[in-house]
């Protein structure tokens, strides 16, 4: 049953791993060069002051602008992997008919589902798991600089968090084709429920989680990484 899950899943492994090479390898040739260019502007902001830290910083950050949206890829990727990898997994079966021709090669039900599950789930999670490893890497002397590492953008782009999207985009598109038994439907469903429960943690439940933290301070303080500016504030969460 393995093997079968795995052959019908094929085709669309090989464009989740093509995706996550074709990343990896722009992030990798930027990447390095974008942690020396760190290097450079960290002795440089030892030594500025004023106007001219801010002008560093904002020439650094101009640096490979076109990559960064990259990393908006991220908020993305999951909820077309549910559309794509999800809804159909299920639905596709019921939709054709299939599922009366697997159910009776000596599987059960629960194993047919369970291998189902595991074999793409564990592909979702890993394709999401690598490009988001690959982008958080790239991005940290970024982060560093602007200290935006836990707003609300970046943070659904770093880290475990598109993993845990992209799960439950999946989940969710595989529920939604057991409940409408047709494809596009669940498609349709995936991506309107997706982005309802994304709008929903991000501009009403996640802004109550924990009392958010506000700290002034004047630019040049540790060095000048990470300060927003003179006489601003950083907001952020303590988790």
């Amino acid at each position: 049953m393995t093997w079968v899950s795995w052959r019908q899943f094929r085709p669309d492994a090989i464009v989740g791993a093509a995706e996550v090479l074709i990343v990896a390898i722009i992030l990798a040739i930027t990447g390095v060069h974008l942690a020396h260019l760190y290097t450079t502007l960290h002795t440089q902001l030892a030594s500025c002051g004023g106007q001219t830290c801010e002008s560093l910083r904002s020439g650094f950050l101009n640096n490979y602008r076109h990559v960064k949206l990259i990393g908006s890829m991220l908020i993305g990727l999951p909820v077309i992997i549910g559309i794509f990898w999800g809804a159909p997994l299920v639905a596709r079966e019921l939709e054709t008919g299939s599922f009366r021709l697997a159910w009776t090669q000596g599987v059960t039900r629960n194993r047919w589902l369970a291998t189902k599950l595991t074999v793409v789930g564990l592909a979702c999670a890993v394709t999401a798991g690598l490009t988001s490893l690959a982008v958080t890497w790239w991005a940290e002397p970024i982060d560093k600089v602007t200290a935006t590492r836990l707003s609300p953008a970046i943070f659904d782009q770093r880290g475990l968090v598109p993993i845990g999207y992209t799960l439950f985009a999946f989940a969710l598109g595989v529920l939604l084709g057991v409940v409408f038994r047709r494809t596009l439907p669940a498609m349709a469903g995936t991506l309107l429920g997706f982005i309802g429960v994304r709008m929903l943690t991000q501009y009403f439940l996640r802004p109550h989680l924990i009392t958010p933290i506000t700290t002034s301070f004047p630019l040049g303080q540790a060095g000048g990484i990470g300060n927003p500016g003179a006489g601003r504030s950083a907001t952020g969460w303590n988790t």
